[in-house]
């Protein structure tokens, strides 16, 4: 598939047939700054900000 930017897509590993168009929030609203619930933290057993990319 060719690139478009500020689009990506995100597919799935195990249904090669399922995709969704993603893109980088910052790339849209540059001041961004939306908060991860706690209780979402836990469930995702999110040990380091690093490690995840947030899609509101």
């Amino acid at each position: 598939m060719q690139e478009c930017f500020p689009f990506r897509w995100m597919q799935s590993i195990d249904d090669t047939n399922l995709a969704f168009a993603v893109v980088e929030l910052m790339t849209i609203v540059a001041d961004y700054d939306g908060e991860i619930p706690l209780e979402a933290v836990e469930k995702l057993e999110i040990e380091k900000l690093e490690e995840i990319m947030v899609c509101p």
